[in-house]
């Protein structure tokens, strides 16, 4: 039993050690407490203005820029306009240049014809033919030509 006695004892006094520790740990905390609520504690909102300030400056850049794209594409849409207008004007022009060369192509043809001076596809045949054959022959040739000269 003695010695159950000296446990309690020794038991009781670290229980006493713990509390008189464990009033100084509170102490100390309400001291830190008390210091804490008389400190002016200011927040530093230098980075953040700046952040914001930054975010507003980037937010006009990209207005401005938005604007400018969209007036760089009007100017865009009207030269591209313009360019597709001008291009089927010249195509009709040329078009209407041709239909007309071939209009006085067709009438200078009928004219020849009427006063027998176009040459057909079967003349031009015959000609071409008719001068290989004065090439390859010189001598008949000289008469045949002889003969017609003759004859006018």
């Amino acid at each position: 039993m003695k010695l159950v006695l000296e446990e309690s004892e020794i038991i009781s006094d670290k229980i006493k050690r713990l509390e008189q520790l464990s009033a100084q740990i509170e102490q100390a905390n309400r001291n830190h407490l008390e210091q804490l609520k008389r400190a002016d504690i200011k927040v530093d909102n230098s980075g953040v203005n700046r952040s914001v300030a930054e975010l507003e400056r980037v937010a006009e850049k990209a207005v401005k820029s938005i604007q400018t794209t969209q007036k760089g594409f009007n100017w865009m849409l009207y030269c591209a306009s313009f360019c597709l207008i001008s291009l089927f004007a010249l195509v009709l022009i040329y078009k209407k240049g041709i239909e007309t060369k071939i209009d006085i192509k067709e009438e200078y043809r009928k004219e020849l014809s009427e006063k027998g001076q176009y040459n057909t596809l079967k003349d031009a045949e015959f000609y071409n033919k008719f001068w290989l054959w004065v090439d390859k022959n010189p001598n008949d040739s000289k008469e045949l030509f002889r003969e017609v000269n003759k004859m006018k």
